[in-house]
């Protein structure tokens, strides 16, 4: 009976050893298991964050293009919108520009819109001191009911390499059918100074 019983024991204990190791295999397991995964977690959330970066990156490129794509369309749609009449400028005087053409003016009125644009571009004008004299545009409506009025300062555009005399309102000056350039001291007068081109606007 002694003999069995301390069978028993020994068999019980060996159980006991045995499940203990396999309770720490399991910890070890699980352990190991949640590394992994928190490791997988990881390469996971570097892939999000690249993914997020190159998705930012293609956001940022595309809302370039747009904005470079705005920016085209509103300069043409003052340089080239449909306009309706457009005028040939000649030279006063002799030496006042040179070139096969000496400028060209364009106009519309966009009766929806409410809006008149005026466009005019100028080759081979020379160059002026800034301080003393700029070139300004003005569009006349001749006759009994005479009217003229400035289209403002003639500037000088890098990108296109030409004099250019952009101009907009909301009054419809599709009767001003008579383009002028002028160069004008700084004098501080509001009066037209010594023509340079002139051209009559006529509908197309």
């Amino acid at each position: 009976m002694k003999k069995y019983l301390a069978y028993l024991l020994s068999v019980l204990a060996a159980t006991l050893v045995l499940t203990g190791a396999g309770c720490t295999s399991a910890e070890d397991t699980t352990n190991i298991n949640s590394e992994a995964t928190e490791v997988s977690d990881v390469e996971v959330d570097a892939d999000d964050a690249m993914a997020i970066e190159k998705a930012e990156m293609v956001d940022a490129m595309e809302e370039d293009e747009m904005m470079m794509e705005v920016d085209d369309v509103m300069i043409s749609a003052l340089r080239e919108p449909d306009y309706t009449h457009k005028g040939k400028l000649v030279a006063v005087a002799d030496d006042a520009a040179t070139g096969p053409e000496n400028g060209l003016v364009w106009s519309v009125y966009n009766a929806d819109e409410e809006m008149y644009t005026l466009y005019a571009t100028f080759d081979g004008l020379p160059v002026v001191d800034a301080e003393e004299f700029f070139y300004e545009g003005w569009i006349v409506r001749k006759g009994d009911n005479m009217s003229v009025v400035s289209t403002g300062a003639v500037e000088y555009d890098a990108d296109l390499k030409q004099w250019v005399n952009r101009y907009q309102t909301a009054t419809d000056l599709s009767d001003h059918d008579f383009y002028v350039l002028t160069l004008e001291p700084n004098d501080d007068d509001s009066a037209p100074a010594d023509h340079i081109l002139e051209g009559t606007l006529e509908e197309l």
